[in-house]
């Protein structure tokens, strides 16, 4: 008996629970106690179950702790022990040309990859799931901007591109010269009025070839 029963979770979500697993044989009963896992690394769980009095056969594990459903697993088991559908290595283990072994080795595993073993994994209830929504705890609007924060720190309010301009300064110059009023041409001053339609952005003063000698923006 050692950990026979165990589950990969979250490691980030998903440590430090308080993790029970209970096995189920295919007519739904419970088989033994519920066994308290023991978290072996960060988000993995073990638990030793103890198989003497269990039938051959393929059980479903249901992981939860007291209020939500984790998942759920098959423990295969033959002889009053777990046994693995497949532990062949082709890197390592030969092949053997002893046909009797190798029949008694299927026979072995015969009865345990059945349609109703398969069908019993999937034997969640809606409760479970009831339990699993409940037990999720999104992530409020301050733990997201904390997440973001660090990505990012210019602030187009306050932090200065050029001279004294912040980047929305340059934003309401930059409009203004594109789609604001223009007065006082060509001869000047040239008034360039924003986008709100009273603020002159951009005063200019030019010469008889209507060269900018002189600018005022105002943002």
């Amino acid at each position: 008996m050692a950990n026979e029963l165990n589950i990969q979770l979250d490691p980030f979500l998903e440590a430090g629970l308080t993790l029970l697993a209970k096995v189920f044989n295919q007519a739904g009963a419970q088989q033994g106690s519920d066994a308290a896992m023991t978290e072996s690394s960060t988000g993995f769980y073990t638990a030793d179950f103890s198989l003497a009095s269990i039938a051959d056969g393929a059980y479903t594990v249901k992981f939860q702790t007291a209020a939500a459903f984790y998942g759920s697993g098959i423990l295969n088991v033959k002889g009053n022990a777990e046994v693995i559908l497949s532990t062949f290595d082709p890197a390592s283990d030969a092949v053997t040309t002893d046909t009797a072994s190798r029949d008694a080795s299927k026979a072995d595993v015969s009865d345990l990859a059945t349609t109703a073993s398969i069908t019993a994994l999937n034997n969640i209830s809606t409760n479970d799931i009831d339990l699993r929504l409940n037990a999720y705890d999104a992530p409020t609007k301050a733990e997201l901007d904390s997440a973001v924060a660090p990505l990012s720190t210019f602030d187009p309010e306050s932090d200065v591109i050029e001279n004294s301009f912040t980047h929305n300064d340059l934003m309401k110059i930059q409009t203004a010269a594109l789609a604001g009023k223009v007065s006082g041409s060509p001869d000047g001053p040239i008034l360039i009025k924003g986008v709100d339609g009273t603020t002159t952005r951009i005063n200019a003063t030019v010469d008889e070839d209507g060269n900018r000698t002189a600018v005022t923006l105002t943002p």
